[in-house]
């Protein structure tokens, strides 16, 4: 009797041993928690400043009459487009019109006198120093005469490429000389745009990096380009 009650407690105290090593396992099994990798990358932020800056254009000239003389027509006017040839302004043309018809009519007889003289020289009777006289009087005649005609052309002023007018310095009435200009004539087709940066700033700025322009003259158009 005393043999099978020991036989039943030692049972007993293995299966209570093992009941309790299987609630542990459950209880560590249950603890797992699932766990992702992640790479950590460095994020940067972006923001952005506003500057005031100038619309400048890329291209401009300075037109100028190439003779003196009092501006008799003004006929475009600051902020006009204009194409390459279009008559600008005009100086009086009086004096540089009768200088060139006094020269024209000089360059008509020296070369009358020239065809005549080839007919008598012709036949013998004219020398050929007497006619190499003539022929050099009508190539200066025909000099003077080019130059009278430059004189009047230059009394126009015309604009050598397409463009707008940015300036322009002269009025009816006034006096031109040469080498002062005139009109300013500029191209904008291609245009910069400048600002100024503070120093402390500069290093915010990325080469290659999109800039949008607000333009309040072109009623706060906005443009989009990389610096």
């Amino acid at each position: 009797m005393t043999n099978y009650s020991k036989l039943g407690f030692t049972t007993l105290a293995m299966c209570l041993f093992v009941a309790c090593s299987n609630d542990k396992g459950t209880e560590k099994q249950e603890k797992i928690i699932p766990v992702k990798i992640m790479n950590v990358e460095a994020l940067r932020t972006t923001s952005s400043q506003s500057y005031v800056g100038t619309v400048e254009e890329s291209v401009a000239v300075s037109l100028a009459f190439s003779g003196m003389g009092t501006v008799e027509q003004v006929l475009v006017s600051e902020g006009q487009r204009v194409r390459k040839g279009q008559l600008l302004a005009t100086l009086n043309t009086a004096t540089a019109e009768n200088s060139y018809q006094s020269m024209f009519a000089k360059q008509q007889q020296a070369q009358d006198a020239y065809d005549r003289l080839v007919k008598v020289h012709e036949t013998g009777s004219l020398p050929d120093i007497k006619l190499v006289e003539v022929e050099t009087g009508l190539q200066q005649a025909k000099s003077m005469a080019a130059v009278a005609k430059k004189n009047l052309d230059d009394c126009h002023l015309v604009a050598p490429r397409d463009g707008v007018i940015a300036v322009r310095s002269v009025e009816v009435g006034s006096s031109a000389m040469p080498a002062v200009a005139a009109f300013k004539l500029v191209s904008v087709e291609k245009v910069n745009v400048k600002i100024a940066v503070p120093e402390n700033e500069i290093g915010k700025i990325d080469e290659g990096q999109t800039a949008r322009i607000e333009v309040p003259a072109l009623d706060n158009t906005v443009f989009y380009r990389k610096n």
